[in-house]
């Protein structure tokens, strides 16, 4: 008498998943995908109406200028401010490589070209939320959409750099806000005077005597331009075979 014996062999094949790295920067000017720039409200009559305005004047192609900017007027008592936007095509045009992935970790950085502080206020800075009009333009009306949501830790004046990159870690609450499918969008604000509602104090000098500035997207090429860089794990794929 034969015994036949039936051998079934489940096996797998799993791929193994490294971490990879995504680096992408705003567009130049608008209309296209993304964008970045800055925002100002200048010569307020109170720093309640600065701080609280609806709308500024908007400045999406420029290249190296204000990134954040606080301001009071030693001669007149009128206030500046300054918030920056910033929007990233996380979508990677499409190809959703964070669909399913595993974040670990995210870094903003913008390149910083000078600063001052004649009032000696130390002005600091650090990342948020923002909720513009459009993904694709810096706009007036999007000053008060650079909101008070906090993306990172603060930036101290002395830190921030003139002379390379200015790195700005996302927290957990940034890396939930990553749009995997979309665009994100990012801004730049003082914390200890403009997010705290502190009056500064006044400046002793032109409006240039208080400011962070830096490379926008309209800097030629992209080796000074705004950047997020995303450190992710790729989702894992496999599937079983019965034989």
């Amino acid at each position: 008498m034969k015994i036949l014996i039936n051998t079934i062999i489940l096996f797998f094949i799993v791929s193994v998943c490294f971490a990879d790295t995504l680096t992408i920067y705003p567009d130049a000017g608008s209309g296209n995908t993304s964008a970045d720039g800055p925002i100002q409200v200048f010569g307020a009559a109170t720093w309640a109406a600065a701080r609280t305005a609806s709308s500024g004047t908007a400045y999406p192609t420029d290249a190296n200028t204000f990134v954040m900017q606080v301001y009071r007027n030693s001669d007149s008592n009128s206030y500046n401010l300054i918030r920056s936007i910033f929007t990233f095509d996380t979508s990677n045009g499409g190809l959703n490589p964070l669909v399913g992935a595993t974040i670990n970790s995210a870094t903003f950085s913008f390149y910083g070209t000078s600063k001052n502080d004649a009032a000696g206020n130390a002005y600091d800075t650090i990342l948020v939320l923002s909720t513009p009009a459009t993904d694709d333009d810096v706009v007036n009306e999007d000053f008060d959409q650079v909101s008070s949501t906090l993306y990172s830790a603060v930036k101290t004046y002395a830190d921030f750099s003139t002379s390379g990159y200015n790195d700005y870690s996302l927290n957990a609450a940034g890396l939930t806000a990553i749009d995997r499918t979309g665009v994100t969008c990012l801004g730049i604000r003082n914390k200890n005077y403009d997010i705290d509602n502190v009056q500064p104090a006044a400046s002793g000098g032109p409006p240039t005597s208080a400011r962070t500035d830096g490379y926008f997207a309209d800097q030629t090429g992209t080796t000074y331009d705004p950047k997020l860089v995303i450190d992710y794990t790729p989702a894992a794929t496999g599937y079983g075979q019965v034989i």
